[in-house]
């Protein structure tokens, strides 16, 4: 034995930010934001239970989702109603 306490040492879980999303171009509150992109997967609407979170009435409750895969990111649309664009384009 050390001598060490048992609780001299916690673990903790840990999210490692592969990229970042930034919003270009719309309402000003959102302009400059900038939202990180964890290993995995990242989900984006207007709910509660996404991890990127626009209060915007053309953004679906979860509207789409953002998938690490290999060395890229993958778009994923989840909304019906409200389209998915990037730079602009569905």
């Amino acid at each position: 034995e050390t001598g060490a306490p048992n609780d001299a040492t916690e673990l903790r879980p840990m999210s490692l930010q592969l990229a970042e999303l930034v919003v270009l171009r719309g309402p000003e509150p959102l302009v400059g934001s900038r939202h990180p992109v964890a290993l995995g997967s990242t989900r984006i609407g207007r709910g509660d239970d996404v991890e990127i979170r626009i209060s915007e009435r053309g953004v679906s409750r979860v509207h789409a989702e953002l998938r690490v895969e290999g060395r890229g990111l993958v778009l994923i649309p989840l909304s019906r109603t409200n389209p998915t664009l990037v730079n602009g384009f569905a």
